[in-house]
């Protein structure tokens, strides 16, 4: 995953059932883009479901737009090809179902900013203020 040419990609690997750090972080990402003002323009954002069964291509679109419209929602249902994708993050994430058939889903919370080049520049942990999250992307982008 890299971003446009000279921009940021946010990367976040989520579902849409979360019901506490995927709405979370994807309510901090939306408040430290409002903090940039106009340099929000220089940054992209990207969810990848690692529920994919119920995370229909429609409904992760629908959700991660519902908080940063534009953001790129991605899925596949190929599992091999989402670890092949979380590995360079070092994220990771388990889809079980119980005997009762409620699916639990454990996955790392990070935010990843990745450059136009697909280098790893910074990741946050889950609980990161937005505003240190806005801080650090007004670095990196005048670094660039």
């Amino acid at each position: 995953m890299t971003a446009g040419e000279g921009k940021i990609l946010l990367v976040f690997f989520g579902y849409t059932s979360c019901p506490d750090v995927c709405p979370t972080t994807l309510a901090d990402t939306r408040s430290a883009l409002g903090q940039l003002g106009d340099d929000a323009d220089k940054i992209e954002v990207a969810m990848a479901t690692v529920d994919p069964e119920r995370d229909t291509p429609e409904v992760i679109t629908g959700y991660v737009q519902s908080f940063i419209p534009g953001a790129h929602a991605l899925q596949t249902l190929d599992i091999g090809l989402l670890e092949e994708a979380a590995e360079p993050f070092g994220a990771s994430f388990s889809v079980t179902s119980g005997s009762d058939g409620e699916v639990e889903v454990v996955h790392t919370g990070s935010l990843y900013a990745v450059d136009d080049e697909g280098r790893l520049l910074v990741s946050w942990p889950f609980g990161t203020a937005f505003e240190d999250i806005a801080s650090d992307l007004r670095i990196l982008l005048r670094s660039r």
